[in-house]
């Protein structure tokens, strides 16, 4: 730990300007102040771990082989370092349910379920399925620990916090 560390707040748009991941989670356990920690949540969840891969969805169909070929070469390379990524953050997340301030549970929910619709608006695990299995697990896994911290915030005394766990339930 720095000599400086703790006597400024963390700088949360500057961080996600540099996509400092590793700064935004770390700005998630900023005791000082829950609103830097609702706020490293949120960007977390606009962020999502999975942003890169756009430029990766193939340019053709689904079925021609030519770009499945290019997209699984380029996507193999990516996949273990975006599981690895996205372990991080759906973990850090997956913890922030459990905050003492109800307004950085509902952003760390809301979140979880931003990350989830990304990773089914890319495709990301239908190309999984087909020939990295081993990562798409570890996804799903992810994701499954997730549901049970969200099964138990829909009994948080917060009512919006067990309501923004329903919501992402749902969507997951």
């Amino acid at each position: 730990m720095g000599i400086l560390d703790g006597i400024f707040k963390p700088n949360i748009k500057k961080m996600a300007k540099n996509r400092d991941i590793d700064g935004i989670i770390k700005a998630l356990n900023y005791e000082k102040d829950w609103k830097i920690r609702r706020q490293a949540a949120m960007t977390l969840g606009h962020l999502g771990y999975f942003s890169g891969l756009d430029n990766f969805v193939p340019m053709g169909p689904i079925d021609d082989p030519l770009a499945t070929a290019n997209f699984a070469r380029n996507f193999s390379e990516q996949a273990k370092e975006i599981c690895i990524f996205g372990e991080k953050v759906i973990i850090v997340l997956t913890d922030a349910l459990k905050d003492n301030n109800p307004e950085v549970r509902i952003q760390a929910a809301s979140s979880i379920a931003r990350i989830w619709i990304k990773i089914n608006d890319t495709s990301t695990l239908r190309f999984f399925n087909k020939g990295d299995k081993p990562n798409m697990f570890k996804i799903l896994e992810m994701f499954e620990k997730a549901k049970m911290q969200l099964n138990d915030a829909l009994r948080d005394n917060n009512d919006a916090v067990a309501k923004q766990a329903a919501l992402t339930l749902e969507k997951l």
